[in-house]
This record gives structure tokens, C-alpha cells and sequence, in this order.
């Protein structure tokens, strides 16, 4: 079973995950926690499986996890960079970048059909499926170089931050703050003692 199934397009053609989180985290400076919540208005989770919401959190926690280097290999594939004008283009790349690159439970096939039929959907980038095929297909060509450059985790913080950590704890210290938060923190479970 595949990351990217077709219940996830919503009634507007958006991939969920392209704006269920990301959008209000990156561009209306919500916390993760609040666009996932039950009481987030509007959602686009409503009326989703408990699954198809925690594989939505899992995809937009990685996407902004990782937005540097995405950006950085988004940046190498598109010769041009983004056209203007192109509606939701760079958030539906960044989730398909995240799932093709990082989420090893992603289907390649069906992260790059979705993301194309994302948008095709939508008025504004429709003109760009081609472009995201092609986007998404080299991605997965060249996928091997990519994850090597994410290795070295030189786009994984803000440089103006790196730069920092790095004068004040050395190239060590800070090479290892920056890899410890692009690790997955560990889930700690507590049972409450019984009533």
C-alpha cells in the first residue's frame, strides 16, 4: 500500500498534506500542533481516517523538517526556478520531494501521479504538470546523489544559524546539533495508573 492514494485528493484537488499543514505552518505561522488539532478551522482533515491523518502529520513534519535541502535539490532540478504565478507549485513539489526522498513507505510512483494530478487540478499551475513530472521523475533519477547531499546536512539549517553554532561550539558541536534535529524524536509513552 503507497504513500500517495487518490482518497487523498481533496474536493479542490490539493494533495493532502500540500496545504492540510504546511501551508499555515510555513505561510500563516501556526504551529504544527494547532493545524492538526480537532479544532483547527477551517481543516482539510475533516472527515479523514485517523491513518490518512497521522501519515498527513508524518509527511508535513518531514516536508518542513527537511525544507532546507528540499528546497536546495528543488532549486538544482529547476533550471529556471519556480514560474511565477503558479498557484501551490512549490508546496506540492516540497511534499513530493519529502515523500520520494524521506519517507521510505512512500510508492514513487504514486508520490509523482498525485502530485501531477494535484495540479491539474488546480487553475492557476495547471499548466505545470508536465514540469512536475519532469521535476519529480529526475528527483528519483538522480535520488542517490540527493540523499547524499542531505547527509552532509549543509542545508538543513539557516546559514546565518550554522554559521553561528559553528563559531561559538566549533564545526563539530555544530554539525551535530544540526543532525540531531533532522533525527525523529523518540515517542515516550506513559500509562496513567488506573482510576
Amino acid at each position: 500500500d503507497g504513500v500517495a492514494h487518490d482518497e487523498r485528493l481533496q474536493g479542490d484537488g490539493h494533495a493532502l498534506g500540500d496545504d492540510a499543514g504546511g501551508d499555515a505552518v510555513l505561510q500563516g505561522g501556526h504551529r504544527l500542533d494547532e493545524c492538526f488539532s480537532s479544532h483547527a478551522v477551517p481543516s482539510r482533515l475533516t472527515g479523514l481516517e485517523p491513518r490518512d491523518i497521522a501519515l498527513t502529520r508524518s509527511i508535513v513534519t518531514v516536508a518542513l523538517r527537511r525544507l532546507g535541502v528540499i528546497r536546495h535539490v528543488l532549486a538544482e532540478l529547476l533550471e529556471k526556478g519556480l514560474p511565477r504565478q503558479s498557484g501551490r507549485l512549490e508546496q506540492t513539489l516540497i511534499v513530493a520531494a519529502a515523500q520520494l526522498l524521506f519517507l521510505e513507505s512512500a510508492a514513487d510512483h504514486a508520490a509523482v501521479d498525485l502530485a501531477v494530478r494535484a495540479v491539474r487540478l488546480e487553475p492557476k499551475s495547471a499548466g505545470f504538470a508536465g514540469l512536475v513530472n519532469g521535476v519529480l521523475r529526475n528527483l528519483l533519477r538522480r535520488r542517490q546523489e540527493f540523499l547524499d547531499i542531505a547527509q552532509q546536512g549543509d542545508h538543513d539549517a539557516p546559514s546565518w544559524l550554522a554559521q553561528r553554532w559553528r563559531q561559538r561550539y566549533g564545526a563539530p558541536t555544530a554539525q551535530a546539533m544540526i543532525a540531531a534535529q533532522m533525527r525523529e524524536p523518540p515517542l515516550d509513552l506513559s500509562v496513567k495508573a488506573d482510576p
